[in-house]
């Protein structure tokens, strides 16, 4: 009985100090009820990466992610991947724990760089996915606080309602030398390539600016705006 009450002692111990956060690439915390929001399909544009962390320097977590509900019009077995530790489905199934067996994320560490959200199918009306990460105890009990992100699939909306925070105008998707563009409010800029490697940022002053572009190689890029309120607005940039 002893032995018992200093176990569990320890394991709530563990558990209650464990924590975890879902963050971008770059770092940038993915909060609980984001909606990440598409109008492209089968291309990087499209594509959500992630990373699940272990905030605890001390102590490993156990994790599960499961699809809560997807729209009615999504048929099983199109092609919809979603990777997670890894691990990787080319289909969704509703409120099935993923993946199968143990995925422990050790005291500082995350999920990995090949976790990701991505629908390669076209759709007449919009595909709706609800995710959930979670903790679980050795018994595979949920314990904690989950993160839930939703991933949305409208090809009928405008390039500037992707994402968006509506702070930034992006006035020229498809550049050549320069990006122009017009802020609301002072707030800061992000520009990666497809790499999630960080080739560019800056500042940007409340009304019109210009970013040169013109020493980027030819390619897509992902640029992330982030306001003083630490919302964020997402767009893909094709430079020529």
């Amino acid at each position: 009985m002893k032995k018992f009450f200093i176990l569990s002692s320890f394991l709530g111990f563990a558990l209650s100090n464990a924590q975890m956060v879902l963050k971008k690439h770059d770092g940038t915390v993915i909060p609980d009820g984001t909606v990440f929001t598409v109008n492209s399909y089968n291309d990087d544009a499209s594509k959500m990466y992630y990373r699940l962390h272990n905030t605890s320097t001390t102590e490993s977590i156990k994790v599960k992610m499961i699809c809560e509900s997807v729209s009615d019009n999504y048929v099983p077995f199109d092609m919809f991947q979603f990777c997670f530790g890894g691990n990787c489905m080319i289909f969704i199934t509703e409120n099935m724990p993923y993946p199968e067996g143990d995925f422990i994320i050790g005291p500082g560490s995350n999920s990995g760089d090949d976790d990701f959200f991505w629908n390669w199918t076209d759709y007449d009306t919009p595909l709706t996915a609800k995710f959930k990460f979670y903790e679980v105890d050795a018994f595979d009990n949920e314990i904690g606080t989950p993160i839930h992100i939703t991933y949305v699939y409208d090809k009928h909306l405008a390039v500037n309602d992707v994402n968006t925070t509506k702070d930034v105008l992006i006035k020229n998707t498809v550049i050549t030398n320069q990006l122009d563009l017009n802020s609301k409010i002072k707030t800061s800029f992000q520009l990666f390539d497809m790499n999630s490697k960080l080739v560019k940022a800056g500042d940007l002053k409340a009304g019109d600016n210009t970013i040169d572009v013109n020493s980027l190689a030819a390619g897509i890029y992902i640029m992330n705006v982030k306001n003083a309120n630490g919302k964020n607005q997402t767009q893909k940039i094709i430079k020529k």
